[in-house]
């Protein structure tokens, strides 16, 4: 006596329709990946953050620290009463 047992997948499929450059973008993009986790990724909700946490970014980079003295500097000679204590 013999017991056959098969395994199906059943995997569900859609056709939809791209333009060649839409197709021509999703392809330049997808890497190794598949198309299928490529659409997910580009269209999964994104976070929101709050500017808290974008707060200590710069700190202690002293080309930043150039950028914001020019700046203040420029600010100061349109507005005299502006602080340009960085």
């Amino acid at each position: 006596m013999f017991i056959y047992i098969y395994a199906y997948t059943i995997v569900m499929t859609k056709i939809i329709s791209l333009s060649d450059e839409a197709y021509d973008r999703l392809k330049s993009i997808k890497g190794e990946k598949s198309f299928t986790k490529i659409v997910i990724e580009l269209t999964e909700p994104r976070q929101k953050r709050s500017l808290l946490d974008y707060a200590s970014v710069w700190k202690d980079n002293p080309e930043m620290d150039e950028i914001f003295k020019r700046l203040l500097a420029q600010r100061a000679k349109r507005d005299p009463r502006m602080d340009t204590t960085w």
